[in-house]
């Protein structure tokens, strides 16, 4: 009977790829090993992914969470673009050097705010900082990740930034109320154009969860006699041919005056509609903190990036921002090359779960394939551009059909 050498385990953890390695280095050393020889210790890997899990579970952000760090994907492309130069709001950026100054103002309006009230007094500001610390638990759930605060600068943050917003629109109202509103008085409400009132319902008021929401919500306020399709999810994307193209097609661009929102896009018999958009130095910043908001927010709806696609696809050269310019479709305060390349620039590395804009771009994709449009627009720009060769068109036609008339004429006599 052949005696069996005993195996031991000493709970040695071997890789796959060592273990094949080892069985090489064996059989050319012409001892044979068993892939049973050659084991790995299971409770300590399962225990490493145990930790793992926990780990991931840990770091996930809390469903109340709607304040987000901006990720790596997105900040490598324009740092500054989510930067705050002025003033900071919440405590993402609180105490940076070049932000201390305008602290001195936020104390301004919140002064500004006690004092609107009927009998203010020291304790005013024990009250509030009081109630603002009994929700602070609460609070901290809205932002992604560790703070790294303690929970007096936390509330000492949360009193002066929401009461210096709350201050800054009682001041914006009423010099709204007094039209006393200037062009440029306060870049937070540049791109959202004056709502009237009986569209105020459309916006959640119960629902809006800061600052960057609310600019968002205000922007897809839609009217009441706007189409419902306009909005519609579809499944595929289509992308939309450049303002040049569209032009040698025979579309024309429209400012549309009758929306409230940069979104609401139209196009009809021939016309593409497009509401006025003000392009200057503040606005990619806007943008891209949005898109950014609509990337990083569970189960968000991507209208603005959509909308960002959208331009991206009629703006592709120097031209293409030319023809909208004298279309007065755009407002531009920049170079027609900085603008294109902004929209250009400005979702790059970023996913569409909607196409919104895919009924629309249907339409007009289909309109450029007609004949006469197309060929009506090459024959006016390459042969009628001046009314004196339309004039030497009819001309020739009058005398051609006299010349018929005269020989017909001739033959029936």
């Amino acid at each position: 009977m052949e005696v069996q050498p005993e195996r031991f385990d000493f709970g040695i953890e071997v890789d796959a790829e060592s273990a094949e390695s080892m069985a090489e280095e064996a059989e050319e050393d012409g001892v044979g090993i068993n892939e049973d020889d050659v084991r790995i210790n299971v409770d300590a890997v399962a225990d490493e992914l145990q930790s793992m899990v926990l780990s991931s579970n840990s770091s996930i952000s809390p469903p109340r969470c709607c304040i987000f760090r901006v990720p790596n994907t997105l900040l490598v492309q324009n740092p500054k673009a989510y930067k705050p130069k002025a003033f900071s709001i919440g405590p993402f950026h609180y105490g940076e050097p070049h932000l201390e100054a305008t602290q001195k103002i936020k104390a301004k309006y919140l002064c500004d705010l006690i004092s609107r009230l009927p009998d203010p007094h020291e304790s005013t500001l024990r009250h509030i900082t009081a109630a603002i610390d009994e929700v602070q638990p609460e609070a901290r759930e809205h932002y992604e990740g560790p703070l790294n605060m303690s929970r007096d600068e936390f509330v000492k943050v949360l009193v002066l930034d929401g009461c210096f917003l709350v201050e800054l629109f009682l001041k914006f109202t009423y010099k709204y109320l007094t039209n006393d509103v200037h062009e440029n008085s306060d870049p937070i409400f540049e791109l959202v154009n004056p709502l009237e009132y009986e569209n105020a319902h459309y916006i959640p008021q119960n629902r809006i969860r800061h600052i960057l929401d609310l600019m968002r919500s205000l922007m897809l306020v839609v009217r009441r006699n706007e189409p419902e399709n306009t909005w519609k999810w579809m499944t595929t994307w289509e992308p939309m041919p450049s303002a040049t193209s569209l032009q040698e097609a025979g579309i024309k661009f429209r400012r549309a005056t009758s929306t409230t929102t940069i979104l609401h896009i139209n196009f009809e018999d021939g016309v593409l509609e497009i509401p006025p958009l003000h392009i200057h130095e503040r606005t990619e910043s806007l943008f891209r903190n949005l898109i950014c908001y609509e990337q990083c927010l569970p189960n968000c709806e991507g209208v603005i990036t959509a909308y960002a696609i959208l331009m991206d696809n009629l703006i592709n050269t120097a031209q293409d921002m030319e023809i909208l310019c004298q279309s007065k479709v755009i407002d531009n305060w920049l170079d027609n090359k900085d603008a294109a390349e902004f929209f250009n620039k400005l979702y790059d590395d970023i996913g569409v779960r909607e196409p919104y804009y895919l009924d629309l771009t249907q339409r007009v994709n289909e309109y450029c394939g007609y004949f006469w449009p197309r060929h009506r627009t090459t024959l006016v720009r390459d042969y009628f551009k001046s009314p004196w060769a339309l004039i030497s068109v009819i001309v020739a036609l009058i005398l051609l059909i006299l010349a018929f008339l005269q020989t017909w004429f001739t033959i029936t006599k």
